[in-house]
């Protein structure tokens, strides 16, 4: 929230390689410690990437520089079950 809830559905461009994951773009990335998120590029560079959360008031997560992380950019996003 507010622009995804848990529940919703996304359509992510897949880029294994980590190409677009740019300051500014929402991406869904594999967090070694959280799993899978959905989170939007705060900064990107030779240390890696830092996430922030879409939702204020929760603390960026760090991605280390291993562009296999980053599974791609959301596209697209659907509200699930018809809210």
């Amino acid at each position: 929230a507010p622009l995804l809830r848990s529940d919703d559905v996304v359509l992510v461009r897949a880029d294994a390689r980590g190409r677009e994951a740019r300051p500014g773009r929402v991406v869904v990335a594999r967090h070694p410690d959280d799993g899978y998120v959905c989170k939007r590029v705060e900064a990107a560079g030779a240390g890696g990437l830092v996430l922030a959360s879409l939702e204020p008031g929760h603390a960026p997560l760090r991605l280390p520089p291993d562009p296999s992380l980053v599974v791609g950019t959301v596209i697209g996003a659907w509200a699930a079950g018809g809210r």
